[in-house]
C-alpha cells in the first residue's frame, strides 16, 4: 500500500534542514514500528526546501532561458535605439530650416 502526501510548512527560527530531516526519520521509525504494514522499510519522511521543491533540477535550465531572454530584451532595446537615430537623422535637415527660420525646439 503506498501513501504519497506533500505537505508545505515553515520551519522554527534556528532550526535547519538537517534537524529537520533527522526529527523526522526518528517519527518515520516510531510511525514505522507503530503500524509495521503502512510503510516499507525503504519508505520515509523527509524535508525538502520549498525553492529546490519547485525548481528541483530545472535551475540550469532556468538560467540559460533568463539568458536567452535578456539576450532577445537587449536586442530589442538595441532596434529601438537604432530607429529613433535613424528617425533623428532623417529629420536634421528639416529640423536645421525651422531652426534656420526663428523656430523654438519645441516647435
Amino acid at each position: 500500500m503506498a501513501h504519497y502526501f506533500t505537505v508545505a510548512a515553515r520551519l522554527k527560527p534556528g532550526v535547519t534542514l538537517e534537524q529537520a530531516n533527522a526529527q523526522l526519520k526518528l517519527a518515520a521509525d516510531q510511525f514505522r514500528r507503530t503500524y509495521a504494514d503502512a510503510m516499507e522499510p525503504r519508505d520515509g519522511f523527509g524535508v525538502v526546501s520549498l525553492q529546490e521543491s519547485i525548481v528541483g533540477d530545472t535551475r540550469s535550465s532556468l538560467l540559460v532561458l533568463l539568458g536567452a531572454v535578456a539576450l532577445v530584451l537587449m536586442i530589442a532595446c538595441a532596434n529601438v535605439a537604432n530607429l529613433l537615430l535613424a528617425r533623428a537623422s532623417a529629420r536634421k535637415r528639416e529640423l536645421a530650416t525651422r531652426a534656420a527660420l526663428g523656430a523654438g525646439r519645441g516647435r
